[in-house]
């Protein structure tokens, strides 16, 4: 492979990830989270469900799990 090849791999690549991030979860699997949020008698299995059965929402619950903001601190 060439460097002109590899640097354009990684160009779509990255465009292509960017596009993917930019996508909305369903509004149904959004509302069921908010919903099992709310609820005291909900469980994690339950919640996971709902997140796993949508690919965007599970890409932005692991972005969001492994931001600076919400990641372990390393102490």
């Amino acid at each position: 492979m060439t460097d002109a090849t590899i640097v354009a791999f990684t160009n779509h690549r990255s465009r292509y990830l960017e596009d993917f991030l930019a996508l909305t979860a369903q509004p149904l699997s959004a509302m069921r989270v908010l919903e099992l949020a709310e609820d005291p008698n909900a469980s994690t299995a339950e919640l996971a469900r709902v997140v796993e059965s949508d690919p965007i929402l599970s890409v932005q619950v692991l972005r969001l799990a492994n931001s600076a903001s919400y990641g372990l601190s390393g102490t």
